[in-house]
């Protein structure tokens, strides 16, 4: 599974909380989720609570990397250096190697948050990524 931007964000929640269904998830120039301290403590329902911890990655990542490892869920992300959610990607990135996922990383120079640049400057490498997915086991 792969996306752009918050489809970036969507496809990497897809196959973090489905690593059994999923080999391997791209995302470019990602969105990703991250709640303020603060602001979850200022959070009183606990149904609204639940719903934001579920589908922000900070918060639900950590919760699945377990399952993540053990199903040897492949990932990659690229993203441009000028796009805006550069800081945010890299920092995600860290997240999941400090909780011992694995990540292809790519940095795109010059480049902002557009996908014509970075479906050309990563594009197919990501497709081989992709299908070396299917191949294990």
């Amino acid at each position: 599974v792969d996306g752009f931007s918050m489809g970036g964000g969507g496809a990497m929640t897809l196959a973090m909380k489905r690593p059994d269904l999923f080999s391997s998830v791209v995302t470019y120039g990602g969105s990703f989720l991250k709640l303020p301290p603060d602001m979850m403590a200022k959070v009183q329902d606990p149904r609204r609570r639940e719903m934001m911890t579920q589908f922000a990655h900070w918060e639900y990542v950590p919760r699945e990397a377990a399952a993540v490892r053990q199903a040897g869920l492949r990932v990659r992300i690229i993203c441009g250096d000028k796009d805006p959610a550069y800081q945010v990607n890299v920092a995600f990135k860290e997240l999941l190697e400090s909780l011992k996922i694995p990540v292809s990383w790519v940095t795109v120079e010059g480049l902002a948050h557009e996908t014509t640049g970075l479906y050309n400057h990563a594009g197919v490498e990501s497709f081989r990524f992709m299908q070396e997915g299917f191949k294990l086991p």
